[in-house]
């Protein structure tokens, strides 16, 4: 069994960047008169340095987009409130979200003696709507609308 040595740890190493595989690897080092067996190549990849790569995960469904003309106003603007000495000592600054509480995977893992069936889906999930606010001086409370028109607030300081 021939050790592999650092030169071909790293001819092995570039080889498994460039997405080749443990086999493709074992011909070309048979072409180059280096004879390590298959076994030999896939534990010396199966280290965290010869890991191979992989393609990046997809993005998420929805990237919020800027107009390039849109982010030189929005500098100019911090550009004059930063000249003016605002200090931002009376603004409240909020933010609001929708959580679903229902998972909608698509897929359905079964064996394969067990007939596929489709997943059963509420028609209306129950959905949470969250807003909260932060000013200087501290947060504000965490209100959860839960569909009705009344909401429960979540404060450690009590803001109503």
């Amino acid at each position: 069994m021939p050790v592999i040595n650092a030169q071909v740890s790293e001819l092995i190493k570039s080889l498994r960047m460039q997405g080749w595989t443990t086999r493709a690897i074992a011909k070309h080092l048979e072409h180059s008169g280096i004879q390590p067996s298959l076994s030999t190549i896939r534990r010396h990849c199966r280290c965290d340095v010869v890991r191979r790569q992989y393609k990046p995960r997809k993005l998420t469904r929805f990237i919020p987009m800027t107009r390039e003309k849109n982010k030189e106003l929005r500098l100019r603007q911090a550009q004059d409130w930063k000249a003016a000495g605002e200090k931002f000592d009376n603004v409240l600054f909020t933010d609001e979200s929708t959580v679903a509480l229902e998972r909608f995977a698509l897929q359905c893992w079964r064996k394969r003696s067990v007939k596929g069936m489709a997943k059963p889906r509420v028609k209306h999930p129950v959905k949470l709507h969250v807003w909260g606010g932060i000013s200087r001086s501290d947060p504000g409370p965490l209100l959860i609308f839960d569909g009705s028109d009344e909401f429960k607030a979540h404060s450690s300081k009590g803001w109503e």
